[in-house]
């Protein structure tokens, strides 16, 4: 194979290599993890990711040489770093399956889809009389931002960056041109419709209408572009003058091109990165809800399918393309292996900052959380604004996104109406203010490692955020002033009591002797809350021990084996009510113990959030405890059942309700087995919406329960 051939296929391999040895760790069991809680990782696993990117800002900087040879062992060195503090926090097994799953689902789609992107536009060639210079760089500035929205960020950036570099390349000043490509370009043009940016993707996919970022983020994004492009016209006009004489510098000023010399060679590229969009797009609305598990990892049809076409559209633009084309555009694999090589190592790096972050409240970042709502307890608009848009500056900005958008509520409903503003805070911070770095969108360290190959002087990485804050800092206040203002504060509503002590009264003796009625009032009323508690504690342990002595009459199995289980199961059920006994939607009824569905699961569908996994963690005590009591003769389970409404499910992930309470049951099942609940003493089960609860009603009928109730897992105590 020819040494060109060898550099084309290195990241390849490289990348092939890296995802072999994580599976290779995860192991077979795997699959029995249920992920990492954010709530209980300690705070100084987010150091190798801090390490990483102090290593990308002054690694060029103080040892360039050794840099620009070994940055993949320092990207492995703070990778393991990473993966050895998961392990000894979290376990072997669930640490390498959050790398595995990380690796798998994000950082494989990425490094493909930069791949396909990179290869294609690479073999575009334009050639012609184009000189760089404030009008044609403005145009070309205006034209990337144009279509970002139209074909994404990373393909407006790889098809524009070598015709804009090759246009400045005689300039001795040209390193602005690409930071404002950067700017612009890469992310701020990004923002009016779900094909621009990843995290408006995402918000697609949950629900979030197509067109609705072009209705809502028009004004901000047009704001915003259209003071760049005037700062940049000055800036590079002031920066062309001083390079050249004003008689060298007058035909740059003058001239746009000669569009007639202009001629674009390997055409064929340009449908390539059509097919590899359109695979992207399809990627988000065709749910075959088909897929594989691998080492507990979740590959849908439809993303290996997209996957596929990102590797073909690489291999046929090598194929179909002109040699002198890519010659001509001095093409190289050396941009896009440090792209792969790097960001592997931000992707595990990144693994416990994400998982901490999205345990919100009961995370390390709860101070962080605090700040999102006002005293009034509404939506801090500027907040959710400027939070979002600093974390998707150095965190990957479309998980980023996701988890401001459930922090926010997650339904896509309320957030596209009375929450508008405040989806817009969040779709804006995490568009715009990825481009603070160059780690904050996936084509910004990509056009970084191209341009700086062709031979720009690019700033390194604190240098480039100098410029970012020096000129994106300002606009983004000014977006903040004139495009998400809060209204006001809601006035709070006094409790009848403090309203009442607080009203006015001329005569003290009367205002004393009211306080004396109503403290003695509020005495009463909580005698008798305390009284109706009693009654029913008292008639819960009645019920109880009826319910007991008839199973145990009822159960055909032998008598010792059916008293066991009775017993076990009253026990069973009396401590799950005292550990969850001050929640809403749960407790014991009949023979089995209901947990509301609201309680667990967040507002992805069949994901456990932190309370959730709260309640569960103390089911788990409840069944390891009795793993220790049981007798040995009693074949005993725990049956995990998921229950749904009539309401139809809209989800694209699911394709019924069967399949939304199955999930559901399993996702519980998982973090049992997690903490350490035996697989052979669970059974996970699904019923749909077909078997709604039932009540006991007056007249001795059954009668349906309230709807809510019907979203619901029971857990069952029962034999094998």
């Amino acid at each position: 194979m020819a040494g060109k051939d060898v550099m084309r296929f290195a990241f390849v391999r490289s990348a092939g290599a890296a995802l072999a040895a994580f599976l290779a760790a995860a192991g077979p069991a795997a699959a029995s993890a249920a992920g990492l809680d954010g709530a209980h990782l300690p705070w100084p696993l987010a150091l190798p990711f801090a390490g990483i990117l102090l290593s990308i800002a002054f690694g060029p900087l103080l040892v360039k040489e050794w840099w620009h040879i070994h940055y993949a062992k320092a990207a492995a060195f703070w990778a393991g770093v990473t993966l050895a503090g998961l392990a000894a926090v979290a376990g072997v097994h669930e640490a390498a399956t959050a790398v595995v799953h990380d690796i798998a689902l994000e950082y494989i789609p990425f490094i493909l889809m930069l791949f396909a992107l990179f290869t294609a536009a690479g073999g575009i060639n334009i050639s012609g009389k184009l000189r760089g210079g404030p009008v044609v760089n403005s145009a070309i500035l205006a034209l990337g931002a144009s279509i970002a929205s139209l074909i994404g960020t990373t393909g407006a950036s790889m098809v524009l960056l070598r015709p804009l570099i090759r246009a400045n390349e005689s300039r001795r000043m040209n390193a602005h041109v690409v930071v404002f490509f950067i700017f612009l370009v890469s992310n701020i043009g990004g923002a009016l419709t779900p094909l621009g940016d990843p995290p408006l993707f995402l918000g697609f996919l949950e629900g979030v209408d197509f067109f609705w970022t072009m209705k809502n983020l028009w004004p901000a994004t047009l704001f915003a572009c259209l003071t760049l492009l005037a700062i940049f016209f000055l800036m590079d006009r002031y920066f062309l003058r001083r390079e050249r004489t004003p008689e060298e510098a007058r035909p740059a000023l003058a001239a746009a091109a000669d569009l007639k010399t202009l001629r674009i060679g390997g055409s064929v590229n340009i449908a390539l990165i059509g097919v590899a969009i359109a695979a992207i797009v399809a990627s988000g609305l065709w749910r075959p809800g088909t897929g594989f598990d691998i080492l507990g990892v979740r590959l849908e049809l439809q993303n290996i399918v997209r996957e596929g076409v990102m590797i073909c559209v690489g291999l046929a633009s090598l194929a179909l393309t002109n040699k002198a084309d890519r010659e001509a555009n001095g093409f190289e694999w050396e941009p896009i292996r440090e792209v792969a090589y790097l960001f592997a190592g931000i992707f595990v790096c990144i693994v416990p900052v994400m998982a901490m972050l999205h345990a919100g409240a009961q995370g390390p970042f709860a101070r962080l959380i605090e700040l999102l709502s006002r005293p009034d307890g509404t939506p801090n608009n500027p907040v959710f604004f400027w939070t979002t848009g600093v974390l998707s500056s150095f965190l990957d900005n479309a998980p980023t996104y996701l988890v401001f958008f459930q922090l926010a509520g997650g339904d896509p409903a309320t957030l596209m109406g009375p929450l508008a503003p405040t989806l817009a805070a969040i779709s804006l911070g995490a568009v715009f203010m990825g481009a603070n770095t160059y780690i904050g969108n996936a084509p910004n360290f990509m056009v970084y490692a191209i341009a700086r190959r062709a031979g720009v002087r690019m700033p390194g990485f604190f240098p480039y955020m100098l410029w970012s804050g020096a000129i994106l800092l300002p606009l983004f206040l000014a977006v903040t002033w004139l495009f998400m203002p809060n209204p006001p504060l809601r006035p709070k509503e006094p409790a009848p009591a403090i309203a009442a002590a607080a009203a006015p009264s001329a005569d003290p003796t009367e205002t004393a002797d009211a306080r004396t009625q109503e403290i003695e009032e509020l005495r009463r009323q909580l005698r008798a809350l305390q009284d109706e508690a009693a009654a029913a504690e008292s008639r819960n342990r009645e019920l109880e021990g009826k319910l007991t002595a008839a199973e145990t009459r009822q159960d055909k199995g032998p008598p010792k084996t059916t008293a066991g289980l009775a017993r076990a199961r009253a026990d069973f059920f009396a401590k799950l009510t005292e550990a969850l006994g001050d929640r809403t939607g749960v407790g014991a009824r009949g023979g089995r113990f209901v947990l509301a569905s609201r309680l667990l699961f967040d507002a992805r569908p069949a994901t456990l959030d932190a309370s959730g996994r709260a309640v569960l963690d103390a089911v788990a005590a409840a069944v390891l405890s009795l793993e220790q009591t049981m007798p040995r003769d009693v074949p005993w389970i725990v049956r995990v059942d998921g229950h749904a409404d009539s309401t139809p499910v809209r989800s694209k992930q699911f394709a019924s309700n069967w399949a939304l309470s199955f999930e559901r049951a399993n996702a519980v099942v998982q973090y049992l087995i997690a903490r350490g609940v035996s697989p052979q003493r669970l059974v996970a089960g699904a019923f749909g919406e077909f078997q709604p609860p039932r009540a006991q009603a007056r007249d001795g009928s059954k009668e349906p329960e309230p709807d809510f109730d019907a979203r619901r897992i029971e857990l069952t105590l029962t034999e094998r």
